[in-house]
């Protein structure tokens, strides 16, 4: 049976990372709006989805740092990529 990964870190726990360690210059939402705006395009009607950074398929952490917040069509868009700049690179262009 293959073993599933389950994710563990929280959404509160990956805004409360990137409230001090993003600049929020640079995200498509202001730090305040984090837990309820998505992080790229700023909806606040769409379910916020956990988005790594670097996909667990890539060796990505289960770690704040490693997730963005995004509605579920940014979340489809998002690179598939090894980098960790690259999402916030992504974000920064498209937003």
């Amino acid at each position: 049976m293959a073993k599933k990964n389950y994710i563990k870190t929280s959404k509160k726990q990956i805004v409360e990372w990137a409230q001090s360690n993003l600049n929020e210059c640079f995200l498509g939402v202001d730090a305040v709006d984090m837990s309820t705006h998505c992080w790229r395009c700023g909806h606040n009607d769409r379910p916020l989805e956990r988005c790594h950074v670097i996909p667990a398929s890539l060796k990505g952490e289960d770690t704040p740092s490693n997730y963005r917040l995004l509605c579920n069509d940014c979340h489809h868009e998002a690179p598939n990529v090894n980098d960790p700049n690259e999402m916030d690179d992504w974000i920064k262009r498209t937003w």
